[in-house]
Parts: structure tokens; C-alpha cells; sequence
């Protein structure tokens, strides 16, 4: 069965619960009905980034910089 619980954009679904995701990682519940809630948050792309939690969307770089491999800034690597 699946749960009741729908979880807002930045969160995902664990038990009965919604969790934040953290920086660095997003979550965008629009799934089809058959699968209402995300179970996990997904890291952001590679030149992608985010500074908060419970984000439902990651920032570009700027020109010519690169993410660092959490996903929580931009530089120079």
C-alpha cells in the first residue's frame, strides 16, 4: 500500500516521516499518482550547486567554475 503521507518539494519520504534534504541535494515530489513522494534526495548535477536545505531545485556556476563534489559551492577546482 502506499503511504498517506506527501511530502513538499526539498523532502523526501522515510517511514512515515518527511525528511529535508540537505545542501547540496534536491527533491521534487511530482510524481505520477502511483508513486506520490520522492525516497530520497538526488545530488545536485555536476556545475549545478545549493547553500540550503530543503531545496527543490539546484543553481548554476557561474562561467567557468565547477561544483566541488558535494555540490555546495562553486570554484576553481
Amino acid at each position: 500500500p502506499l503511504p498517506t503521507v506527501q511530502c513538499a518539494n526539498g523532502t523526501y519520504l522515510s517511514g512515515d516521516t518527511c525528511v529535508t534534504c540537505a545542501w547540496g541535494k534536491y527533491s521534487q515530489n511530482r510524481y505520477p499518482a502511483w508513486r506520490p513522494y520522492a525516497t530520497e534526495c538526488t545530488l545536485c548535477p555536476a556545475g549545478r550547486y545549493n547553500t540550503e536545505s530543503g531545496m527543490a531545485r539546484c543553481y548554476d556556476c557561474l562561467a567557468g567554475k565547477l561544483s566541488n563534489a558535494e555540490r555546495t559551492s562553486c570554484g576553481d577546482w
